[in-house]
């Protein structure tokens, strides 16, 4: 885990990411979006990520979820756009990172 200390740390990899729906274009509004990466990151060497992200027309909410390989916590995200509509904020209650007994709240924008 790296400390506020420290200095910061790389990690290497790639994301795929995908539309699955009805319609070719990808919007955020009608469709969900799968996104899948891989890549190396210190501590655990290699690892996969799955993310889902898609609308749920009844809670008018974005909705979607987070998997890694390299952690056995399902990351569930509940988020909205803001007034604009440009920004897209995910909301996610997680294992802390500095105490993997404590929940942490986050925020990802």
């Amino acid at each position: 885990m790296m400390e506020p200390d420290q200095p910061p740390v790389k990690s290497t990899g790639t994301e795929t990411v995908c539309c699955l729906g009805h319609s070719e274009s990808c919007s955020l509004a009608r469709l969900w979006v799968l996104a899948k990466g891989q890549g190396e990151m210190p501590g655990c060497g290699s690892v996969t990520t799955l993310m889902t992200l898609g609308y749920d027309p009844q809670k008018q909410r974005y909705v979607g979820t987070w998997i890694g390989s390299m952690m056995t916590y399902l990351w569930q995200y509940d988020g909205e756009l803001d007034a604009g509509e440009t920004m897209l904020t995910l909301n996610s209650d997680g294992p802390a990172m500095t105490d993997d007994e404590k929940i942490g709240k986050y925020n990802y924008c």
